[in-house]
């Protein structure tokens, strides 16, 4: 039978010049109660090597193999997909250059892959929470060009943490803000993404649960969170993030993990716990992101759907909610320029382009509509 401990993993990482808090990130994950085999990063940033010798650094003095290499473009999702690539390790981690984990968060991860012997389980995410681990120290060892900034994007990062708790709170307490969070405001994952199987068979679908997981440590979710998930090398493999998207690559994570519900069941395990700092990205602007999940959104749903005009009925009906949601989420903030509201009108009208295209026509030409976007 295997054991736990006979399971090896890698974690993989894309970054793009944040080694500040990358270096924080890297410190929490060699301090796991079971550390990684493997660390794959892939750097978008100019300076890369630097970064590469300042983590490489870091790893000195345990038996951890690095991977760091040049991104082959400023696309998290081929990032994710190079950094794979790289590895050997049986359990994957897809993690963001600002997540810290908790120290036994892939000692429970590994406990439940190993459990399941039928591997009914596609995919397990981290539960995200408000409780930093103890990274005295990290802070003081972050060295580097951009290291200045890295204290700064803490402190915020708590603010927000702590303001976020109190929200998050509310909703729990009261039927009415969970409804609104979730039908009007669509903040939930899978509101966001059109699911595109309508005959094809999906595990998660089921509604199994697992006598090897304890009860009350875990549930089913169809979309995984690309700051904290993972999947075994194989399934990695087979079912990769998509390589047409460029920059941020909104909803990347949500499409990928989708496709992993083809041959398990997806979960968040709860013993298994991380911090997301969430520090702002420098790859677009809130409008671009919010124009470019719409755009993905219509991609996805276009080149995978297997009840096309469903799927496509589908899209504009979300898409019209969204619009509502992100002007009352705009005005409720005080953003009177409406950026994320113009970024979802202005995908459902591009968004007619993508459906007037197919197969490798779409693949094609896709990513210059990303580019004009993203030079706007």
């Amino acid at each position: 039978m295997t054991k736990q401990h006979d399971l090896t993993w890698a974690l993989c990482i894309p970054t793009i010049n944040r080694i500040d808090i990358l270096q924080i990130c890297v410190r929490s994950a060699i301090g796991q109660t079971v550390p990684p085999s493997e660390i794959s990063v892939s750097d978008a940033s100019e300076n890369w090597q630097e970064h590469r010798d300042l983590i490489a650094d870091i790893l000195r003095s345990t038996d951890i193999v690095l991977h760091y290499v040049e991104a082959e473009g400023k696309s998290s999702a081929v990032q994710r997909n190079q950094a794979v690539a790289n590895v050997r390790s049986d359990i994957v981690f897809f993690t963001d250059d600002d997540t810290l984990m908790h120290p036994d968060c892939a000692e429970a991860i590994l406990r439940i892959y190993a459990a399941d012997h039928s591997k009914r389980i596609s995919g397990i995410a981290s539960a995200n929470v408000n409780e930093r681990p103890d990274i005295s120290g990290f802070e003081r060892k972050a060295s580097g060009p951009a290291n200045a900034g890295a204290t700064p994007a803490i402190e915020e990062k708590g603010l927000l943490a702590r303001n976020r708790d109190l929200y998050r709170r509310m909703i729990r307490n009261s039927a009415v803000m969970r409804f609104l969070e979730r039908e009007v405001l669509l903040m939930a994952m899978n509101r966001m993404f059109v699911p595109y199987d309508a005959h094809r068979r999906r595990a998660h679908d089921d509604g199994n649960e697992f006598e090897f997981i304890e009860k009350g440590t875990y549930y089913v979710k169809r979309h995984l969170p690309g700051y904290a998930m993972s999947t075994r090398r194989d399934l990695a493999l087979k079912e990769q993030f998509n390589p047409h998207l460029l920059a941020y690559c909104p909803c990347e994570d949500l499409e990928v993990s989708y496709r992993w519900g083809r041959y398990g069941t997806n979960i968040v395990s709860l013993q298994s716990r991380v911090y997301h700092y969430e520090v702002a990205s420098s790859r677009v602007t809130r409008k671009q992101a919010i124009l470019l999940g719409i755009l993905n959104s219509a991609f996805f749903t276009q080149l995978n759907t297997d009840d096309r005009p469903r799927h496509k009925t589908a899209f504009y009906i979300l898409s019209i909610r969204r619009l509502f949601g992100e002007f009352l989420k705009d005005a409720l903030t005080g953003r009177f320029t409406f950026p994320q509201a113009r970024g979802v009108f202005e995908g459902i009208v591009k968004s007619r382009e993508i459906f007037a295209k197919a197969g490798k026509d779409l693949t094609d030409w896709y990513p210059s509509l990303q580019r004009d976007v993203l030079r706007k």
